[in-house]
């Protein structure tokens, strides 16, 4: 709904999560990189993913019952947002990088990448992030108490992104790092999970830090393609600067929460183990 609110149209594709992996080879040897890794998992989860989007797509476009809602009002998919939490961050170099190349996003793209984990390092599924756009925008998250994935993940792929894979890089005030905190201050406690962004029962900090962020990045995308640049541009300096956005608020008691912190060097950060996440 933070998507859809705000007038943007939104797939959510499905993929596998567990699947029969006895065809594999016994002596076959994973090896993580640089925030990726080489698992066999990553063909059919990420064939489902992009097969979803063009599911979707399709059914847009020849459903009668859409098309007479819609009527002449055509999809404008020059202006888009992408993202996904968790395997759905890895799995979104892939479906952005083929969606790129059909000219998506071409006028304005947000990029939202929470709680992240691997992408593929194979070399047809990991992507091309030398086609991002130079107005790309992206925010990559990284929640506090986090135990599921490993933060040096989130933090080589936001060097990546900013790389562009080696391009010419972005500019470093359109890739921004977040860091959402945890505070234990008052009650209940705000714990930046791993599941913060997807839990069915919306968290009181899920609500400060997750959803006004998703709604900001889609009013800029939608007002972009509106033609609203007022809108557009307001949308841009509240999601894409400090100040209401990683203000989280007080206690009852007067209390500021912890805000969220925009780190400008997350590889440079000491409290992970980078090894998880080794360098070729």
């Amino acid at each position: 709904m933070s998507l859809a609110g705000q007038g943007l149209v939104t797939i959510f594709p499905q993929y596998v999560s567990d699947m029969d992996l006895s065809s594999i080879p016994a002596d076959f040897e994973l090896n993580y990189t640089l925030g990726g890794s080489d698992h066999p998992q990553h063909l059919p989860r990420y064939t489902m993913a992009l097969y979803g989007v063009d599911a979707g797509l399709d059914f847009i476009n020849t459903d009668a019952g859409i098309s007479e809602v819609l009527g002449a009002t055509k999809l404008n998919t020059s202006h888009m947002w992408i993202g996904g939490h968790s395997m759905g961050a890895g799995t979104t170099f892939y479906v952005l990088s083929e969606l790129l190349g059909r000219g998506f996003g071409s006028q304005s793209l947000v990029v939202d990448l929470e709680a992240p984990w691997i992408h593929s390092t194979q070399v047809d599924l990991m992507g091309n992030m030398s086609q991002l756009p130079d107005h790309t925008l992206i925010h990559v998250v990284e929640y506090e108490d986090d135990i599921v994935v490993k933060k040096c993940i989130g933090r080589w792929q936001h060097a990546r992104l900013t790389a562009r894979d080696q391009s010419p890089p972005l500019p470093s005030n359109q890739v921004l790092f977040l860091q959402v905190p945890s505070d234990y201050h008052g009650f209940p406690r705000l714990m930046a999970s791993h599941y913060l962004p997807s839990g069915f029962v919306r968290d009181s900090l899920a609500d400060h830090s997750y959803y006004p962020r998703l709604e900001a990045q889609s009013d800029f995308v939608a007002s972009s393609a509106f033609g609203d640049m007022a809108s557009a541009d307001a949308a841009k300096s509240w999601f894409m600067n400090e100040g209401e956005m990683t203000d989280l608020g007080s206690w009852s008691d007067g209390v500021a929460v912890t805000p969220m912190t925009i780190v400008s060097s997350p590889l440079e950060l000491t409290d992970d183990n980078l090894d998880a996440c080794p360098q070729p």
